[in-house]
């Protein structure tokens, strides 16, 4: 499995879900999602030479507020899950073919208990924390590759943040360090080559950022393709970092798993399937150590 192709299926994994979450583009955001796509394949077309590694420090400066924070996200996002449905080629053919509806409707919403909810802001890293996860990617051919992805936060206030990260997969491997503002920040690791494997999170913007999380929490969206379902069942914990535990179904069948912790701007866990329930790629938290 060649890097092409790995990095590939992390972002071809968003596709399963992004029309759900109206993240496939179209006005405004599609011709932004259409520029920053041509970032996420310049990355992926040079995954194959620059595989072997090496350091890459990008330094911006730049200031926002939380809204445009949450903006450049969710564009961002956009970007990724449009590029992920034409980063395809001869070595990158995958079971997850599968499309989400795009909402027609405004979804139907049902609330649990608040108490204690917070809202999720993906990569809004409140403070400094080395977070290690396991990666899994899975292919048509049935071969799964594991590896580790490391995201270490040096230094997480609101106007300055200093984030590196690294990964290694087999013969890959690769680090890179991102300084600036969060928003800066949050921008350049999703169109780098080893934020590639954050699109799975990052599409999840589009179904968890800025809504409230608690228990018993549901909400749907229904189009002519079918209808989406998502719904926090529970509470679990991994590497000793609390989260949400939700799923999501596309017209009944389970294609998409997570653990979301509001606090930490991550999930600890995600999981995503095709229509045949074969894992896609998942993402594991297995070491949190305090900065």
């Amino acid at each position: 499995m060649t890097t092409r192709t790995v990095l590939a299926i992390a972002m071809c994994a968003t596709v399963v879900l992004a029309g759900c979450a109206g993240l496939g583009g179209g006005g405004d955001n599609g011709t932004t999602a259409s520029g920053a796509a041509t970032t996420e394949a310049t990355a992926i077309a040079e995954a194959d030479t620059t595989a072997a590694g090496g350091e890459e420090t990008t330094t911006a400066e730049d200031t926002a507020t939380t809204a445009a924070e949450d903006e450049g996200t969710t564009t961002a996002a956009a970007a990724t899950a449009t590029t992920a449905g034409t980063m395809m080629g001869d070595d990158t053919t995958m079971a997850t073919t599968t499309a989400m509806p795009t909402a027609g409707e405004s979804p139907t919403i049902t609330t649990g208990d608040v108490a204690g909810s917070e809202a999720f802001r993906f990569l809004a890293f409140e403070q400094p924390g080395t977070y290690t996860y396991e990666v899994t990617t899975g292919g048509s051919d049935g071969q799964e590759q594991s590896g580790e992805y490391v995201i270490d936060v040096v230094q997480a206030s609101d106007d300055q943040y200093e984030v590196q990260v690294s990964f290694s997969m087999g013969e890959m491997s690769n680090q890179q360090t991102f300084t600036g503002t969060r928003q800066a920040v949050q921008q350049q690791m999703l169109s780098s080559q080893a934020g590639a494997f954050l699109a799975p999170l990052t599409t999840m913007t589009g179904f968890y950022g800025g809504r409230p999380l608690q228990v018993g929490q549901s909400w749907s969206s229904s189009s002519q393709q079918g209808t989406v379902g998502f719904e926090v069942t529970g509470e679990d914990s991994y590497a000793g970092v609390d989260c949400f535990v939700s799923q999501a179904s596309l017209n009944g069948t389970t294609v998409h798993e997570a653990c979301v912790s509001p606090d930490r701007g991550l999930a600890p866990y995600t999981v995503y399937y095709d229509e045949s329930g074969t894992l896609t790629f998942e993402m594991e938290l297995t070491s949190y150590e305090a900065g």
